[in-house]
């Protein structure tokens, strides 16, 4: 990906547009005195004719038509033809939008916080609440990411670095839902179990720290429409200082029986800082 936009980068780079090499398919635009304009994204619309939904700002579509000369006969993707692979031959913009002004993480839940992510823009939002982003090598969003990688990261800042709240997040479930793959979805989810979530509890409890866990995605992908959609998603709240009730399993329909609902989900986090 990375060669591919700079071959892109060298061809249509301008004083008001620059492009900056992000993680997979999600790259960074930047319009210099731009606009919020609307753009479809294209999970969204997975499948369909995409004449209707290309960007109606002039400069956008031509840069998508110029795009196509530049990427479609690039060595990668004629490489990538003759292993029947798709070819990456055309940009697609959209998730337009400014630098929002968030409030310090530690100022709001006075808490020291880390992120852990392969998703740029998690990366961005740590950034701008003034939290620390924590590079994780062979962390790519993909189903084959670091997930060891990533949950001993996140041990290390909570015990070596003194840090109170890590941030970890796994993008590969959302991924497959997207692709439509249910058996790499189900592997996914047990990977994040198995390789994250067992493996931060591992270390936490041989550390004898008292801590806390809140497992939970931050909205559904479903198989069946490979988009996100606004259904509740269940959560999972653990501390190591309470008696637990393992009778309950953690999915959607034990989720919905618990009578645990939280309507406004910003304030899910209060409830694990919560003593």
């Amino acid at each position: 990906a990375a060669v591919l936009i700079e071959a892109v980068r060298k061809e249509l780079e301008n004083d008001i547009f620059k492009f900056y090499v992000g993680t997979s398919y999600r790259h960074l635009t930047i319009w210099d005195q731009g606009e919020v304009i609307d753009l479809a994204q294209p999970h969204d619309i997975l499948g369909r004719v995409i004449g209707e939904y290309l960007p109606t700002e002039t400069a956008f579509r031509d840069m998508m038509i110029r795009s196509y000369d530049i990427l479609n006969q690039h060595p990668i993707n004629i490489a990538r033809q003759k292993k029947g692979l798709n070819k990456a031959n055309s940009l697609w913009f959209w998730g337009a939008g400014t630098k929002p002004a968030l409030t310090s993480f530690e100022e709001k839940n006075h808490k020291s916080g880390a992120m852990i992510s392969a998703v740029d823009l998690l990366k961005g939002i740590a950034v701008g609440a003034g939290m620390k982003v924590v590079e994780v090598p062979g962390a790519d969003g993909t189903l084959h990411t670091n997930y060891e990688g990533k949950a001993m990261a996140a041990v290390k800042v909570l015990l070596e670095e003194d840090y109170d709240f890590v941030y970890i997040h796994v993008e590969a479930p959302d991924e497959m839902g997207h692709q439509g793959n249910i058996s790499n979805k189900v592997k996914a989810i047990e990977f994040l179990d198995q390789k994250v979530i067992k493996v931060v509890m591992g270390e936490m409890e041989k550390s004898g720290v008292a801590y806390r866990m809140l497992v939970m995605p931050d909205h559904p992908t479903p198989i069946r429409c490979r988009t996100h959609t606004s259904d509740p998603v269940p959560y999972l709240l653990y501390d190591s200082e309470e008696e637990q009730n393992h009778s309950w399993l953690y999915n959607e329909e034990e989720a919905k029986k618990s009578g645990n609902e939280i309507l406004e989900g910003y304030t899910v986090i209060s409830r694990l800082f919560a003593k």
